[in-house]
């Protein structure tokens, strides 16, 4: 299998709790519409909501490809677990296939009792780049608020992390196909991802700056 130079980045979060998310999920047969029998005995030894889990890595690696090929259709079965390894109760490190292009992807999920978070990237060493945030939101809270909270604290560690005299020179667009991006002074920043479900969001960056926090939690595995 082919590993990409490429920094890009997808994540997706999932809120377990979500009533949506309960139906769906606990649904018999609801697995199978989207995974392979395979992929589910490869993560039946995890901690966590595996169905959950599958659909968290599917959307993260989609969000991915999107960039990286530009207008990927999305069918989950083009995503495929191979390998799955649990880490601590709360990391789990993947690796997937994009198997159209025979294009091997690389994933590490958080897992608690409220959400599960996964980052997918294109080649395993960038994972030492990411910077990311979860955020917790009141239950009340609209899309838009959420939306822009999400935006707000992205912008926020941007500017932080590469020293950057004022956020109001950082701003968040969508390209053509509606994929969030971010600009320095209009011109292209680090790649960034977004997502939020239930009461739950969270972004997800590269930055050539080493994530100080991201390298004690996974330089055991890297």
């Amino acid at each position: 299998m082919i590993e990409s130079p490429f920094m890009l980045i997808g994540n997706d979060i999932v809120a377990l709790n979500e009533k949506q998310n309960l139906k769906s999920f606990d649904r018999p047969g609801y697995v199978m519409k989207f995974s392979f029998p395979s992929e589910q005995r490869r993560c039946k030894d995890i901690e966590t909501n595996s169905t959950a889990f599958l659909w968290s890595l599917k959307e993260s690696a989609y969000k991915l490809m999107q960039k990286y090929l530009t207008l990927v259709p999305f069918n989950p079965k083009h995503f495929q677990l191979t390998s799955c390894n649990q880490f601590s109760d709360a990391i789990i490190n993947s690796s997937i296939e994009y198997t159209p292009h025979k294009l091997k992807l690389s994933a590490l999920t958080h897992v608690n009792n409220e959400y599960i978070h996964t980052m997918a990237v294109l080649n395993q060493k960038h994972i030492k780049q990411v910077h990311y945030q979860i955020i917790k939101y009141a239950a009340k809270a609209s899309q838009q608020e959420i939306s822009q909270e999400i935006k707000n604290a992205l912008i926020h560690n941007v500017s932080s992390d590469l020293r950057h005299n004022s956020t109001e020179k950082i701003s968040i667009t969508k390209n053509e196909q509606g994929v969030p991006r971010l600009l320095l002074n209009q011109t292209q920043g680090p790649d960034i991802s977004i997502s939020h479900d239930g009461e739950f969001g969270a972004y997800a960056y590269l930055s050539a700056h080493r994530n100080q926090h991201t390298n004690k939690e996974f330089d055991s595995f890297l």
